[in-house]
């Protein structure tokens, strides 16, 4: 073979590989095609929604003798194991989540809510999001999820998340003329959901199991 040709052949072969190249990163860039980093959600990671997708209501009751009732609404799972995929919203990495929405009515006010976890993929963590009513968390980021007890009404539930002020704030679009939204503290059990929540005006509600 001459030299000649055997150039030509190589710069048609580093031609096709530089524009296979620039075929790739556009369709990576643009549909996404794979992940290069997944995390996964565990069964015990699951089950801060397990109570939700087994139940779509529970009642409170406040120390003012008040009433309200919670609907899940909605419960969504992203938990994928298959790294490939196609979207105009394309990612380079995938985190698993897991979330449900709810609404908590009474005769004055409709709150919703949200209670969230996510795994992590820089450090494989599990981080959580939860609000409610105008209760939001600062900066409105999951946060790592602090586990702790609380006092039902004597009855001492484990598992739980406390949102108050020292995490969370009421934002200011949720404000109404009358704050019927604005929230002191609510309570999130891994097991049995929200169980509890505080109005800025004292008024407590607390979770009645039948």
């Amino acid at each position: 073979m001459k030299k000649s040709n055997k150039y030509l052949i190589i710069s048609v072969f580093g031609l096709g590989l530089l524009w296979a190249t620039f075929v790739f990163v556009v369709l990576k860039t643009c549909l996404g095609l794979f992940y290069y980093r997944m995390t996964h959600l565990s069964d015990e990671d699951l089950e801060w929604v397990k109570w939700a997708e087994n139940h779509q209501m529970a009642l409170f009751e406040s120390n003012e003798g008040h009433h309200s009732e919670l609907t899940v609404t909605e419960v969504w799972i992203e938990n994928s194991r298959n790294p490939f995929y196609i979207s105009s919203n394309a990612r380079d990495n995938y985190e698993a989540s897991a979330s449900y929405y709810y609404t908590i009515r009474d005769s004055v006010r409709t709150l919703e809510g949200e209670v969230g976890v996510e795994r992590e993929v820089d450090n494989d963590s599990l981080v959580g999001l939860f609000w409610l009513g105008a209760l939001h968390q600062k900066g409105h980021d999951r946060l790592p999820i602090k586990i702790q007890d609380f006092d039902l009404q004597g009855t001492l539930m484990k598992n739980c998340v406390v949102m108050d002020s020292t995490i969370a704030y009421n934002i200011s679009n949720y404000r109404s003329k009358d704050d019927t939204l604005m929230i002191d503290k609510f309570v999130i059990s891994k097991d049995y959901g929200p169980i509890y929540y505080k109005l800025i005006n004292g008024e407590e509600f607390f979770r009645k199991f039948q």
